[in-house]
């Protein structure tokens, strides 16, 4: 982390029209606070964090395969229709530089 802030996101403020890190510092900072938080507030807590990547996740899965694999693992089905109801009508749009892909 130390790495990259000092690297990539100090460039973001040298060159703000060209940037292409600055969407990251905000996540950067949330996710400092956030860990901080969770260290201060209980030493009991757990903190899991996940980092997705967008593109691949909703270009390449098939969903309805996902579905019969977390039945197989014996997921609660309550569970299992909880998580297909959040991509009925669901939509994502992922930018990278100037390929822009919608996914439904």
């Amino acid at each position: 982390l130390d790495i990259f802030i000092s690297g990539p996101v100090s460039s973001c403020y040298s060159n703000k029209k060209s940037c292409q890190y600055c969407f990251c510092t905000n996540a950067i900072f949330a996710l400092g606070h956030l860990v901080e938080r969770t260290v201060e507030s209980d030493a009991d807590k757990h903190l899991h964090i996940a980092f997705v990547d967008q593109e691949r996740a909703f270009n390449s899965l098939e969903r309805k395969k996902l579905w019969i694999v977390l039945s197989i693992y014996g997921i609660n089905a309550h569970l299992i229709n909880l998580c297909i109801r959040q991509y009925i009508n669901n939509q994502c749009t992922v930018r990278t530089k100037s390929i822009r892909k919608v996914s439904r």
